[in-house]
């Protein structure tokens, strides 16, 4: 009977320790998906911008194209000085400069 007293008495023992443990392995598996989670929306938001900065040149050349045949034609519109602007082509190596750049504000 002291061996059945015994056996019983470590079972709640490794149920203690199991659940003891088991708080842990939870929260390792958490922080490896948020990890993983966290990746990919990193490589999301540098497909965005990638794409964003292939818009932003597209719609600047056609804004270039559509000035010129603006021109052709004789329309006072296209001497607008904010087109101008518009017109500047967008240099992607100064807008990742810019994101590259630690924030001065929260220093």
């Amino acid at each position: 009977m002291q061996i059945d007293k015994q056996q019983a008495a470590g079972k709640p023992r490794s149920m203690t320790l199991a659940s003891a443990r088991l708080p842990t392995l939870l929260s390792t598996f958490v922080l490896l998906t948020q990890n993983r989670q966290a990746a990919v929306a990193d490589l999301r938001s540098d497909l965005d911008l990638q794409i964003n900065l292939l818009a932003e040149l597209e719609i600047t050349r056609l804004l270039v194209l559509v000035d010129r045949i603006a021109e052709h034609l004789g329309v006072e519109e296209c001497n607008d000085p904010e087109l101008a602007e518009l017109e500047e082509e967008t240099a992607p190596e100064a807008v990742l400069q810019k994101l590259d750049q630690p924030d001065r504000a929260s220093e």
